[in-house]
C-alpha cells in the first residue's frame, strides 16, 4: 500500500511531499494484542475510536457528566457556547462552557491516545520495523528500527482538529530529545477525533518548531 501526504511547515516556510509505503497484512486486535487476521486483501485496517460511543459513556459518569454534556451539544447538536451556557442541566456561564469543553476534549486525548499509540506500535510491527513502546512521563511514546538501518521515535497524539491548532513543542519533548541524542528521524503521527483520519509528519529535531500548526485533515 502506497500513499502521498503534502504539508506545510510555517516555521520552515517549505512544503514537503511524502511517500510512505507498508507491507500489506490484515490486523485484528484483542485487548490491546496484534494477531493474525487472515481477511481479504491483507490490508492493514485502519485505526476507528468510536467517539460518539466514547461521549455517551461520559455522560453516564457522575464526574464527567455535565463536561460531555457540553461536548455533546456542541459537537452533535452543532449549538453555539451561549446556547449551551442556557441549557437547563448545564446553567453554566459561556466562558465555563468553554472551559469544559476544552477540558473533555484534554481528556478524549488522553484517553484515545493510549489506544491509538497501542495500534501505532502494532501496524509499526506489521510492516517490519522492530518496535519498543516507551509511553510514559518523560519518555517518547516509541522507538522504532527498520531492518535496514534506518530508526525512528514517534509521538503518537489524538487531537480534535476541525479547521486548526497549535501543539506546543512541549508535548513532544521527550521525542525531540531522543531524536537529538540517538540521531532518530522524528516523526509526528497524529490521529484526528473530529474526522476520523491519521497522519504522519516529520519534523526536525535539531530546530523543532515553538509551535506545530495542524490544520484540518
Amino acid at each position: 500500500m502506497k500513499s502521498v501526504s503534502k504539508a506545510h511547515f510555517r516555521f520552515s516556510g517549505e512544503t514537503g511531499t511524502f511517500r510512505h509505503e507498508m507491507r500489506p497484512r490484515i490486523l485484528r486486535f484483542w485487548d490491546g494484542k496484534c494477531v493474525n487476521n487472515p481477511g481479504v486483501k491483507g490490508e492493514i485496517l485502519p485505526f476507528r475510536w468510536d467517539l460518539e460511543a466514547a461521549v455517551q459513556r461520559y455522560m453516564n459518569d457522575r464526574a464527567w457528566r455535565k463536561e460531555a454534556r457540553a461536548f455533546n451539544l456542541h459537537q452533535y447538536e452543532k449549538l453555539t457556547l451561549e446556547q449551551i451556557a442556557r441549557d437547563p442541566k448545564m446553567k453554566c456561564s459561556k466562558t465555563e462552557a468553554h472551559r469544559m469543553i476544552q477540558r473533555f476534549q484534554g481528556e478524549l486525548s488522553r484517553v484515545a491516545g493510549g489506544e491509538y499509540e497501542l495500534w501505532k506500535a502494532a501496524q509499526l510491527e506489521a510492516i517490519g520495523l522492530t518496535m519498543r513502546r516507551r509511553g510514559g512521563n518523560g519518555q517518547p511514546d516509541i522507538l522504532a528500527e527498520h531492518p535496514e538501518s534506518m530508526k525512528y521515535v514517534y509521538s503518537c497524539k489524538a487531537l480534535t482538529v476541525k479547521r486548526k491548532i497549535s501543539l506546543p513543542n512541549e508535548e513532544i519533548r521527550p521525542e525531540v530529545l531522543e531524536a537529538q541524542r540517538s540521531g532518530r528521524e522524528l516523526i509526528l503521527s497524529v490521529y484526528n477525533l473530529a474526522s476520523g483520519a491519521e497522519r504522519e509528519i516529520r519534523l526536525d529535531a535539531k530546530a523543532p518548531p515553538a509551535k506545530i500548526e495542524l490544520l484540518q485533515f
